[in-house]
């Protein structure tokens, strides 16, 4: 069992032990998590390119779930203080708040077709955010030998349109190994009742400051050859613009349906 999720277990256990607490927060709930399909809405950079992404995939690991304020009185909360890490702080958002749910392990975050991450374990609580962790996909996830994600952290395809040029986008992103995300939003009532699925959801604009994820790149000089096709590889500028961004809490949103 990876460590985080031992103490994460260790914690759920000692609730369930505590005298006189509460019984809904001695409950241990488990709820599926999936990445939600669709691909990125849409969205116009402040160079004028307005890009669709219908491919974006993502090799993630140990997904947590956080929630703001104190937690039940008394030794259960003595106990999770001690067990339960406390997340990086980062600003806006809810960061920083203390790790009471998780979805422990490998997988492939795919944002275009969708599909089930794993089964989440939380505590009752009022949940304000979400983090995960970045890696290198591998053999290991049953990808075929030609997966353009293969030794990659992600993956993406898309189009980009401007004043009647149409480019063909594709590029591959590595990140460090551990680099995380950190305060992705999360607003949520968790109950011993609840039954929802927990959605994570790519997004290729900011809501809130506005910027997308391709900002600052005029695509077009990263197609010297004119055929309609931007591939965007590790070492070049358009690799570390994407690497930073999508590091961003700003691009992602998690809820609970």
């Amino acid at each position: 069992m990876h460590r985080d999720g031992f103490w994460v277990l260790m914690a759920l256990s000692l609730a369930a032990l505590v005298a006189g607490c509460d019984s809904q927060e001695a409950v241990r709930i488990r709820l599926p998590v999936e990445a939600q399909g669709g691909g990125l809405a849409p969205a116009v950079t402040n160079r004028g390119w307005r890009v669709s992404i219908h491919v974006y995939r993502l090799a993630l690991r140990d997904l947590q779930l956080t929630i703001h304020g104190e937690m039940h009185a008394g030794l259960l909360q003595r106990a999770a203080e001690q067990l339960l890490p406390r997340a990086h702080a980062h600003p806006g958002h809810h960061a920083g708040g203390e790790v009471t749910g998780e979805l422990p392990g490998r997988f492939v975050a795919d944002f275009g077709r969708g599909g089930l991450l794993g089964t989440a374990t939380l505590l009752p609580g009022q949940y304000r955010g979400a983090n995960f962790t970045f890696r290198r996909a591998d053999a290991q996830d049953g990808l075929d030998a030609t997966d353009p994600l293969l030794g990659h952290s992600a993956y993406l395809e898309g189009v980009a349109e401007r004043e009647g040029v149409r480019l063909q986008l594709r590029a591959q992103i590595d990140l460090a190994e551990g680099a995380q995300v950190v305060g992705v939003p999360f607003e949520a009532e968790i109950t011993a009742s609840t039954t929802a699925t927990l959605r994570l959801q790519a997004l290729q604009h900011d809501p809130v400051g506005g910027q997308s994820l391709l900002d600052g790149l005029d695509l077009a000089a990263y197609d010297p050859d004119g055929d309609g096709r931007v591939e965007i590889a590790p070492g070049g500028e358009a690799h570390n613009v994407l690497r930073r961004r999508i590091r961003m809490h700003e691009f992602y949103h998690m809820q609970a349906r």
